[in-house]
This record gives C-alpha cells, sequence and structure tokens, in this order.
C-alpha cells in the first residue's frame, strides 16, 4: 500500500491522486492549497535530518565558544517537517565539546576533530547527522572574511565523466579510469586578506546526482556522476562568522567508453554474440574501446570510416600493452581467452571520433551492430 495515498471524492466518483477525473464530471472544487503535514502524517514523510551547520571552529575563550545547532527534518523533496519528536543531541568527547539538550554546542578544551551528532526518530524512522567540530584556545580570533573555490588552469570547473584518461585500464567486463578529479583546498582569508590556517571548510553539490564534491584543508575532490550541470558550494563557520563561495559546475559526456563483445545466451540453449552496450555515447574528441570477450575474431566496420580517427593510448591489458591503433574500420581482432583476470592486448582496439554525429557500425564476424554517438563541444546532451 503507498503511504498517504489521495483520495478525494468528487461529485461523480472517487478520484485518486495521479488519475484523471472522469470524463462528464462537473462542478469540481478548486484544489485547496499545499500545507506541510504535521502529526502522524509528517512521521510518513519522514525522510532525512538537517543541521545547520556542517563544521565550525571555536575557540574555548568566551565569547567565541558556543554556537548553536538547529536539527530539521525533512521530507523526500527537502522541505521541512513540523510535529515529530525531541531531537537528541550528543558530543562524542563531553570533556572537550558538550551539547545541550536544545543544541547549543560549547568548547572546553582544543580539538582537531570532534563530531557533534543529532538524532531524531520519528515512529519507527530513525535519522541523525552531524557536524565536525575544531576547537582552538584563542582569546583574539581572527574575522572569517572569505572562502574561495575559484577555478584554477586547467580548468577546474569542467570534467568529462571518466577524467582524462591518463588512468585508463580496460581489464576483463570493466572499464577501470581514473574518475575523480584532485584539485587544492578552497581558500580561506580574514577581513584583511591573510590566508586562514586550520579553519575547516566543507564542500557539497547542488546537485550530488550531477557531481559530488569533498574537501578538507589539504584537498578538493570531484566526483562526477552524471552529464549536467550543478553548483559547487564551499563554506566555512569560524568564531561566529560564516562565508561560502560557489563554483558552476559542468560535466560533460564521457571521453571513454567501452562496449563489450560477449556471448549471451540464444534459443534452445545456445549461445550467440551481442553487445553490452549496443547504442554509446561520448562527448566531442572521445574514444570508444571494443573488447572481445567471445574467444572468436570479431571485427567493426563503420558506414563511415572516413571520420574514424586513430587512438593508440589506450592500456589494454594490466601490463600496460596498448594496441595497435589504427583509424577507419578494424580488422579481425580478438584470441581466447586464458585468464579472466587480465583482457589480453590482442582483444582490445580503440577508435577516436573527432567531430559530433552518430556512427553506425556492425561485425560481420561476430554479426552484431551498433551505434556511437557523439555531442557537440558543450559536452552536455
Amino acid at each position: 500500500m503507498l503511504p498517504r495515498q489521495a483520495i478525494q471524492r468528487a461529485g461523480c466518483g472517487i478520484v485518486m491522486f495521479g488519475l484523471l477525473a472522469a470524463a462528464g464530471c462537473s462542478g469540481d472544487k478548486p484544489a485547496a492549497p499545499f500545507e506541510p503535514a504535521t502529526g502522524s502524517d509528517a512521521a510518513e514523510l519522514y525522510w532525512n535530518l538537517t543541521l545547520n551547520y556542517q563544521s565550525f571552529t571555536l575557540s574555548t575563550v568566551a565569547p567565541h565558544d558556543t554556537i548553536q545547532l538547529v536539527a530539521t527534518p525533512r521530507d523526500a523533496q527537502g522541505n521541512p517537517i513540523q510535529g515529530l519528536g525531541p531531537v537528541t543531541f550528543t558530543s562524542d568527547d563531553t570533556t572537550t565539546v558538550t551539547v545541550s539538550p536544545t543544541g547549543l554546542v560549547r568548547a572546553l578544551r582544543p580539538a582537531s576533530d570532534l563530531r557533534v551528532k543529532a538524532e531524531l526518530t520519528a515512529g519507527d524512522i530513525r535519522h541523525t547527522a552531524e557536524v565536525v567540530v575544531i576547537t582552538v584556545t584563542d582569546s583574539n580570533p581572527p574575522v572569517l572574511g572569505h572562502v574561495s573555490m575559484q577555478p584554477v588552469p586547467p580548468d577546474s570547473a569542467r570534467v568529462g565523466l571518466t577524467g582524462d584518461g591518463s588512468f585508463l585500464f580496460i581489464r576483463y567486463g570493466t572499464l577501470q579510469a581514473f574518475k575523480f578529479k584532485v584539485l587544492p583546498p578552497p581558500t580561506l582569508t580574514d577581513t584583511a586578506g591573510n590566508v586562514l590556517p586550520g579553519i575547516l571548510v566543507m564542500c557539497h553539490s547542488s546537485d550530488s546526482t550531477i557531481v559530488q564534491a569533498l574537501c578538507d584543508n589539504t584537498i578538493l575532490i570531484i566526483d562526477p556522476r552524471l552529464p549536467g550541470h550543478a553548483k559547487l558550494i564551499a563554506t566555512a563557520t569560524a568564531f561566529g562568522v560564516t562565508t561560502s563561495d560557489t563554483l558552476d559546475y559542468t560535466v560533460t559526456m564521457p571521453a571513454y567508453a567501452v562496449v563489450w563483445l560477449k556471448k549471451v545466451p540464444g534459443s534452445l540453449g545456445t549461445t550467440t554474440v551481442g553487445l553490452d552496450a549496443p547504442d554509446i555515447t561520448i562527448g566531442q574528441g572521445g574514444t570508444v574501446v571494443w573488447g572481445n570477450l567471445t574467444g572468436a575474431p570479431a571485427d567493426i566496420v563503420f558506414d563511415d570510416p572516413s571520420a574514424v580517427a586513430e587512438h593508440g593510448a589506450i592500456s589494454c591489458a594490466k601490463a600496460g600493452v596498448a594496441d595497435p591503433g589504427g583509424s577507419g574500420n578494424i580488422a579481425a581482432f580478438g584470441v581466447a581467452q586464458t585468464s579472466t583476470t587480465t583482457l589480453s592486448a590482442d582483444n582490445c582496439r580503440s577508435r577516436s571520433f573527432p567531430a559530433p554525429g552518430t556512427y553506425p557500425y556492425h561485425s560481420p564476424l561476430a554479426g552484431v551492430s551498433g551505434r556511437v554517438v557523439v555531442t557537440d563541444g558543450s559536452g552536455i546532451p
């Protein structure tokens, strides 16, 4: 049964949420304005618990020794929910940092990495959230002025799904690529422009389905997930001041992709050859690798081989043996595998595609066909 089924009796029958009313039904009343659910209804919508800070730095000296945490239960769309039970706050080490039942955090001793946790249970659903705390002993702490995560060359605001391919290896059944992008951490300065060390900055993405971001004082890690645009946000809170910076970020279509020719079940207990990805999409100038796992030779013949370029920098085996390269059609390749842990260079071929368009191909030897779709320079479908 779906939670909170919306069933409304309207004049000439029962109308369920998501379905159109029966033809001829008249006299429907205007829809009531949306109101946040409370009480027992809210418990069914309870999806997440968030805090007003991800991290903060405190001094053990008043008045910079306290900060107020606020925990907010939310539904699946991120909207606040009212009417749930009280939040329980706990500290990793109460001799260093304390937290009151209402969420007031107080620093007692210096510490480099503590956690204060909030927990809320509604019905049989429990969620937690935590904040990272750094505490120092400073009677006159600096005033946080600015945090910056602006791009540095090469362009750090754009990345392909599989990075630049410099760590690309084709192994049996998988494409292993250097997917993460590692950059210097965001820069923190005080109001006079002096760099501030030792203050924790936290990074997140406005859309984690597009790209995820993690950072601390030493590193910024960007993990692309899907092509599109998102915002990366760096936030720091220190001694009562919060500042943040936003970077528009683009994830392009994959620079590299792999298509496997392999045996698949046929009729009456037989096997045949198939492609695991008959249609593959890459960015302009990207490369497609064909791996032959059939144990028999296969070839790749393009409808228009003149637009298919050479790419010989793919490592097709664990030993780092590159494929022979070449442009246009791919001649017969593939031998029986003696090991399933490493793909032989004899079973791997690649081609790059410098121009946008759709490139149909087929394999007369293997009896399969597919397409390579190449997006334009924007890299966004």
